[in-house]
C-alpha cells in the first residue's frame, strides 16, 4: 500500500511538473505572439514609408521635368531673342548707311 501511496504522489509531482511546464509553454508562446505583432505592426509603417517616399519621388521627378522642360523654353526663347538682336544690329547698320548717303 505504501508503494501505491509512493507511486500516486510520484505522479502527482509529474503532473505538477508538466502543469508548470505547460505554463511556461503558454507565457513564451504568448512573448511570441506579442513580438510578431509588434514586428508585423513595424512592417507596415515600414511599408507606408517606404510608400509616401516613392510617392514623394514621383512628385519630385516630375517637378524636375517641368522645371527641364520650363529651362529649355526660356532657352529657346533667349535665342530667339539673340537672333532678333542680331537682326536688329544688321537693320541699324543698313539704316545708318542709307542715312549717310542722303547727308553726304
Amino acid at each position: 500500500m505504501t508503494a501505491g501511496i509512493e507511486k500516486v504522489s510520484i505522479a502527482g509531482q509529474s503532473f505538477d511538473q508538466i502543469r508548470i511546464a505547460v505554463g511556461e509553454v503558454a507565457n513564451r508562446i504568448a512573448e511570441v505572439s506579442d513580438a510578431t505583432q509588434r514586428v508585423s505592426s513595424r512592417t507596415r509603417q515600414v511599408s507606408e514609408s517606404i510608400r509616401s517616399i516613392a510617392e514623394l519621388s514621383v512628385l519630385s521627378s516630375d517637378g524636375t521635368q517641368s522645371v527641364s522642360a520650363a529651362a529649355e523654353e526660356q532657352l529657346a526663347s533667349m535665342e530667339e531673342i539673340a537672333s532678333s538682336a542680331v537682326e536688329l544690329e544688321k537693320m541699324a547698320a543698313h539704316l545708318r548707311e542709307q542715312i549717310a548717303r542722303f547727308q553726304t
